[in-house]
């Protein structure tokens, strides 16, 4: 509760104005707060009375989030590629026990509507990646592209089912050069945009661990402090800090697992061991704290350092 301290006034009407800090609600992973105004008169007979406002939902932004977020969807975007692909190889390798132009045409409708509901969901998503401000340059212009490309395979499907119109006996050849286009634009895309997806990821990876860095920091001047001063309200901050650390770093080689089956071959070294690793760094050092031996876990925090920034390289 933060208590709003206002002048008396005998006008029946109180006027005035506070900014809140995101800072003052002490927010946590949850990143949300209700908040309403609680307003009391001074009736000191009856006792006061009290009366609440609206209560308004507070969500704090997070660009981090919200490009983690425009990553799943662009990883969402190339599963549904590759689904798109599979139905082309599967229509093409179909055709020869196509009987009828007529049918043909069926089959190149529904692809159709499959080509254009790919477009849409790539336009969606271009939009919302022009709206954030950490999406590099190339992933914008890879979609760009990849819409240019999808456009551009409609309207050849397009002109194939006018032709199919005409119940031209030699159709089937025809289909088969406008599958083969789609099929080579979809696979050069679908490979171009899995490897800009893994790219876009490590980058993502290595600021989270630029985080863990700057974490690690702050606790080193926090030991450095309890050091000199002997304050013991900072061993109970020390203990939540490392807790904290403990479930970043977790976190971190969390996602890198998650990504390390999809990451081209070049990016495959990062060390599996390495989770087991750090989590038994951060207990040695909570022993160490815990056993008041500062000069060892300071030492200890320094090899932690390493260790992320070896990560990071």
């Amino acid at each position: 509760r933060i208590v709003i301290h206002k002048p008396r006034g005998n006008g029946g009407v109180l006027k005035g104005r506070y900014k809140l800090a995101a800072s003052e609600l002490a927010l946590g992973k949850e990143s949300e707060a209700t908040i309403y105004l609680e307003v009391s008169d001074n009736d000191v007979i009856n006792g006061p009375k009290k009366s609440v406002s609206v209560a308004r939902n507070v969500k704090l932004f997070s660009a981090r989030a919200q490009h983690e977020a425009l990553l799943n969807a662009q990883g969402e975007l190339l599963d549904a590629m590759v689904d798109g692909l599979a139905g082309e190889l599967l229509g093409m390798d179909s055709l020869p026990a196509v009987e009828s132009a007529g049918k043909a045409r069926q089959q190149q409708q529904s692809l159709m509507e499959v080509l254009s509901g790919l477009r849409e969901q790539v336009e969606t998503l271009l939009g919302d990646l022009r709206k954030d401000k950490l999406s590099a340059p190339e992933q914008r212009a890879a979609l760009n592209n990849i819409s240019q490309r999808l456009r551009a395979s409609i309207s050849a499907r397009s002109q194939a089912i006018k032709l199919l119109r005409k119940q031209r006996p030699n159709f089937k050849e025809g289909v088969k050069q406008v599958y083969a286009k789609i099929i080579a634009t979809l696979e050069t895309d679908i490979i171009y945009l899995d490897d800009l997806l893994a790219l876009r990821r490590v980058e993502s990876l290595k600021d989270t661990a630029q985080d863990l860095l700057a974490a690690q920091r702050e606790l080193r001047g926090l030991i450095d402090e309890y050091r000199e001063t002997q304050d013991p309200s900072l061993q109970a901050e020390l203990s939540q800090r490392i807790a904290d650390l403990r479930a970043k770093m977790l976190d971190l080689l969390s996602r890198m697992a998650s990504i390390l089956k999809g990451l081209p071959g070049e990016y495959r070294n990062l060390e599996a061991a390495r989770g087991v690793e750090m989590n038994m760094q951060l207990r040695e050092l909570e022993n160490l704290l815990a056993q008041g031996d500062l000069e060892a876990a300071a030492a200890e925090l320094e090899e932690l350092a390493n260790m992320v920034e070896n990560m990071v390289d």
